[in-house]
This record gives structure tokens, sequence and C-alpha cells, in this order.
């Protein structure tokens, strides 16, 4: 099964596409584009894993006022979703839900040609985070052991 993940964004997003449990490519984006993509990748894939936005109370005074894009870049994430295969499965989890990953001891443990190996690698945090958030969909269906 093909699906992609995304880690949405204010001005820099990130997309990492899956083939079962495999992650094959990441990429660094700016919401446009990053939705751009999507709309290319829609017939191609079965389901859809993204960042959901979570407004903390120790962060509402930085964005008193604010537009917040990252909240328009999901919503257009949804209407893609919603107009081109509304049945498609879609979930979402909290950056702090899917940071969790990067406090595991097997993530601390990866050396650098490990890393290099990750589709992820000198593409950016926002590709990284995209397959972050992957990677924990993939750890609570209990695919623990796989990087």
């Amino acid at each position: 099964m093909k699906w992609v993940s995304i880690d949405p964004g204010e001005a820099h997003a990130g997309m990492t596409m899956w083939n079962d449990h495999i992650p094959v490519w990441s990429e660094a984006h700016t919401p446009d584009t990053c939705t751009d993509r999507l709309i290319e990748l829609m017939p191609s894939i079965e389901a859809l894993v993204y960042e959901k936005y979570v407004l903390y109370g120790f962060k509402a005074h930085e964005q008193f006022g604010s537009e917040i894009p990252t909240i328009k870049h999901i919503g257009a994430i949804e209407h893609v979703r919603r107009k081109m295969n509304p049945d498609m499965p879609m979930v979402s989890y909290t950056a702090r839900e899917h940071k969790r990953i990067y406090d595991m001891q097997w993530f601390k443990q990866l050396t650098l040609p490990q890393k290099r190996l990750m589709p992820w690698y000198r593409k950016g945090p926002h590709a990284r985070d995209s397959w972050c958030v992957g990677r924990w969909h993939l750890w609570k269906k209990g695919y623990k052991d796989v990087p």
C-alpha cells in the first residue's frame, strides 16, 4: 500500500512517500508546492497521515493575532482528500505525539552512515518531521522494530 505522511507548516512543509512500512522518499516543500504535490499523488496513494495542529497554552501568546497559516495548509490537505478521494483513510497526530520517535533509543543510536540512508537526510527538518509522523503512525500500528 502506498501512502503519504505530511508535516504541514507556515512557510515550509515536508512530505514522505511510503510503500507499506518502507519510506521511499522525503521532500521539502512550501505549503503550496506540498499541496500541489499531494494533488499529483492522490490517484496513486491509499492513505494520508499528517501532523495535526494543536494550540498549546504556553504558545498562545506567540500566536495571538496570527492568521495561523499552518491551519490553512491542513485545511488545503483535507480539502484535496475530500474532493479527490473522500473515502481515503486519513490519520493525524500532534507533534508532541510523533516527535517521541526522536527520543527513542534506536533513533538516538543511528550512526551517520545509517542516517545517510534515511530518505530525509540533508533535506531539512520538515522532510525529517514528515518521515517522523509517518514512522509514528507505523509505531502505533505495531511496527516497532523498523527504522
